[in-house]
């Protein structure tokens, strides 16, 4: 095919989705499951909580104070 017409050989081969296993693909859906609230990320993900207050600590504070009405205390490690 390719030595026939190699623009349409090529437009085929592009066409193809790559593979992609069902371990990556679950791991995603999960990882862009965001919650709304603190509540959510303590009955739902506590784990993804835990790393947010490290790695992001302004969207961990910004959560606690809409549930709690206060800033929480970050202490450092």
């Amino acid at each position: 095919m390719a030595e026939a017409n190699f623009d349409a050989a090529k437009a085929a081969i592009n066409a193809i989705t790559p593979y992609k296993s069902i371990t990556s693909q679950l791991a995603t859906v999960e990882a862009e499951d965001e919650y709304k609230s603190f509540r959510e990320y303590q009955e739902k993900a506590p784990a993804l909580l835990a790393e947010m207050k490290i790695n992001n600590p302004a969207k961990f504070s910004a959560l606690y104070k809409k549930e709690y009405g206060t800033t929480p205390k970050l202490s450092a490690l």
